[in-house]
C-alpha cells in the first residue's frame, strides 16, 4: 500500500532564532526490549506464512525467552534517509550503491521516498514516495556532500513523523527507515528521547548502515571518541525501534560485505513476521548477544526453517 510522505520545506526548516536547541540530558535507563523481524521458510526455501506463536523458541546466548508478542505485519512503506554532510565525502558513492541495490530487490508494489539531510535547514524530500524504480535511483544519483552542522536526529524524527502521519488507516502494516549515515550529530534540536517518545509502540523500524570510517576514533578528555558516540546512537536507534544496525568501518571494505548487508537489509525488510520479548538480561553493558530461533515441524512433520539476524548490540547508556 503506497502512504503519501511529503515534507515540505517549512517543515523541515529549523531556524536558529525559532528554535533553542533543547537541553542535552541523559535519557532514561531503558528496558531491553527487542524486536526481531521473521521469515519462515519450507525445505524448498518457500514461505510459510502459518505459523503461530507457539510454534516459535528463541534463545539469546543459549537462554530461552518468553515471547511476549507476535504479529503479522509486512512493511508497507520505505524511506531511505540520506546524510549528505561533509564527512562522508569520500562514501557518497558507497551510498547510493547500497540504495540502488535494495531497490532493485523491490517488489512491484513496494513504494519508498528519499531524503537528504545535512543540517536543520537542509532536510529536504528528494524522491516523494513511489514505486517507480527509476525515479528513485535517480534520487540518489542527485546525492552530494556540503558544508554544514548535521541534524541526524531532526531527519529522523521528521521522517518518522510523516510515516505515522501516512499509517493512520493501514494499522495492519508497518514501516520503515533505512539510514545512511556516520553516526554523527552535531545540531539537532531534538533528543532520543522525543524519537523514541514519537515512535514508541508504533510499527516504524529503523534500520541503519553506519559508515564510519572518517569518524575520529582518539579519544579525548572524556575518553570517548566521536566514533564510540556515534556507534552507540546507531545501535540505540536500531534496537529501540526493532530494526538493526550494520557498521562499516573500514576505508576498503572487506570482498562481499556490502553485499551481505544490503543482502540482510532486504530480508528484513520483506520479512512477514514480527516477534518480541523482553530480554532476561537487562544490562546495558556494549556486548554482543547472539539470537537463535527454532521453529516447530509442520503439521505433517515437514522442516521449517526461520530467517533472522542473528546477533545485536545492547548499547552501554
Amino acid at each position: 500500500m503506497k502512504h503519501i510522505l511529503l515534507l515540505t520545506a517549512c517543515a523541515f526548516v529549523f531556524c536558529a532564532g525559532v528554535f533553542a536547541q533543547k537541553d542535552d540530558k541523559k535519557w532514561e535507563q531503558w528496558p531491553v526490549a527487542v524486536r526481531l523481524n521473521l521469515m519462515i521458510t519450507d525445505a524448498n526455501g518457500n514461505p510459510v506464512n502459518n505459523i503461530a506463536a507457539t510454534d516459535i523458541k528463541l534463545y539469546e546466548n543459549d537462554v530461552e525467552q518468553k515471547v511476549t508478542n507476535f504479529v503479522k505485519k509486512p512493511v508497507s512503506n520505505i524511506a531511505f534517509v540520506m546524510d549528505n554532510s561533509g564527512s562522508l565525502r569520500e562514501q557518497i558513492g558507497v551510498i547510493e550503491q547500497i540504495g540502488d541495490t535494495i531497490v532493485d530487490n523491490f517488489n512491484k508494489t513496494e513504494s519508498a521516498a528519499v531524503i537528504r539531510f545535512v543540517g536543520r535547514d537542509k532536510i529536504t524530500t528528494e524522491q516523494p514516495v513511489t514505486t517507480n524504480k527509476a525515479l528513485l535511483k535517480k534520487a540518489f544519483s542527485r546525492m552530494f556532500t556540503e558544508g554544514g552542522e548535521t541534524a541526524l536526529r531532526d531527519a529522523v524524527y521528521l521522517t518518522a513523523q510523516a510515516l505515522l502521519e501516512g499509517s493512520k488507516d493501514h494499522p495492519g502494516e508497518r514501516s520503515a527507515i533505512v539510514l545512511l549515515t556516520d553516526g554523527e550529530d552535531r545540531d539537532s534540536y531534538y533528543k532520543d528521547s522525543d524519537i523514541f517518545s514519537l515512535i514508541g509502540s508504533s510499527d516504524i523500524q529503523i534500520f541503519v548502515v553506519g559508515l564510519t570510517t572518517g569518524l575520529n576514533a582518539e579519544p579525548g578528555f572524556i575518553r570517548v571518541t566521536a566514533k564510540d558516540r556515534s556507534i552507540e546512537l546507531i545501535d540505540t536507534l536500531a534496537l529501540r525501534t526493532g530494526g538493526a544496525a550494520y557498521i562499516l568501518d573500514s576505508p576498503r571494505y572487506k570482498s562481499g560485505e556490502i553485499d551481505r548487508i544490503v543482502s540482510s537489509i532486504i530480508d528484513e525488510l520483506h520479512s512477514p513476521y514480527v516477534v518480541g520479548y523482553t530480554s532476561t538480561d537487562q544490562n546495558h553493558d556494549g556486548e554482543w548477544r547472539k539470537i537463535r530461533v527454532e521453529i516447530a515441524d509442520g503439521p505433517n512433520g515437514e522442516k521449517r526453517t526461520a530467517v533472522v539476524r542473528n546477533s545485536f548490540v545492547v548499547p552501554k547508556n
